[in-house]
């Protein structure tokens, strides 16, 4: 995935452990010990509208981004092929398509017993 790349962490587990997180073998105690987190949203489960709350929080972050990188050039990668597909000659036109059709469809037919 190319950068930037956003975390949200969604619920009391993923955000702290939870009520779990002091006996419990199988829970992280924080999910920001293992990555970076943007955005915590609370909750167990959290409320739907926690969740549009948090997704505004990433938008505003990546608005913020965008001042900063204001007037600098943009690097916009090249796709090396551009253009039309190449064709292979059998199907360059209509007829010769038409033919090929025809013969490989001959060729996948089951054979009769």
């Amino acid at each position: 995935m190319p950068d930037p790349k956003f975390v949200i962490a969604m619920g009391a587990c993923t955000c702290g452990g939870g009520p779990y997180y002091k006996y419990g073998y199988n829970v992280v105690k924080g999910v920001d010990l293992v990555v970076p987190v943007d955005v915590y949203v609370p909750g167990c489960p959290p409320r739907p509208e926690a969740l549009l709350e948090g997704l505004m929080r990433i938008q505003d972050k990546v608005n913020g981004m965008k001042s900063m990188t204001k007037n600098q050039p943009i690097e916009c990668p090249i796709p090396s092929r551009i253009g039309y597909p190449h064709l292979p000659p059998e199907l360059a036109d209509m007829e010769k398509a038409n033919e090929f059709c025809k013969r490989t469809k001959e060729k996948a037919a089951p054979a009769k017993a």
